[in-house]
């Protein structure tokens, strides 16, 4: 009788008298039904996406440009002082051909008129170099090859697949909008890249992505969640050409 008692006043105490509880739970995502099934179709390229553990991806290295990550890019200049050169706010590029590119900074106004150079180096051994630009509330990279002087601009930041004849771009904007979510494959050329495809994506942005080999890559699918959380997939995506 007494046990009895016992549980019938910690029922009453929980119900009544204990701390306070909303009854709302946190909604945390604790599996993903949102990538797994992705395959991206556009004129006559399928990209085929098939998930991957997160240790698959932590494992492989990223072999990708890395070289404006420091921030100050005269230590870059001063070695490639051969081919550029930078004067107050204006770099000069001096292409093969006696070509002449001239790229000039507006860092002390804002606006559309913004814009700001930061110089990262070489891609690989490609005739390429590679800018990053800021703008107002956005930025992108611009690629200048070194022996024609023409330009490309893609939305990220430029991986060079191993054998240095495809290069991939992916940028994640799925919170602002003031850039481009998706994916860009490019083929190196001597004087250019040729654009193979590129992808607006909807439902879920590119974080971070791998070259696996020269057909297959590794991909961080981001999409935001509630609360300021996020659903993260991992996935190997399989380039058709």
């Amino acid at each position: 009788m007494r046990f009895a008692l016992y549980i019938l006043l910690l029922f009453l105490f929980a119900s009544c008298g204990g701390p306070a509880h909303t009854g709302v739970a946190e909604a945390i995502p604790v599996a993903d039904t949102l990538h797994h099934y992705d395959t991206l179709f556009f004129g006559q390229h399928a990209v085929v996406f098939t998930p991957i553990t997160p240790t698959e991806f932590d494992k492989l290295a990223d072999q990708g440009f890395s070289g404006d990550s420091r921030g100050d890019d005269s230590p870059l200049i001063a070695r490639d002082k051969e081919f550029i050169s930078k004067k107050d706010s204006t770099f000069t590029i001096r292409c093969a051909n006696n070509q002449i590119v001239k790229l000039t900074e507006q860092c002390s106004c804002d606006g559309d008129d913004y814009i700001d150079y930061t110089y990262g180096g070489r891609l690989g051994n490609t005739p390429f170099l590679v800018f990053k630009v800021g703008y107002y509330e956005k930025l992108d990279y611009l690629l200048i090859n070194l022996n024609s002087g023409k330009k490309v601009t893609t939305w990220g930041m430029p991986e060079l697949a191993p054998d240095g004849k495809k290069l991939i771009s992916t940028s994640y904007d799925l919170d602002v909008g003031f850039m481009h979510n998706g994916m860009q494959l490019f083929e190196v050329e001597p004087d250019s890249l040729h654009t193979l495809w590129e992808k607006e994506l909807e439902n879920w942005g590119p974080e971070e992505i791998k070259w696996l080999d020269n057909k297959n890559l590794y991909v961080k699918q981001s999409t935001p969640a509630a609360a300021g959380k996020f659903i993260t997939a991992y996935a190997k995506v399989q380039l058709d050409k």
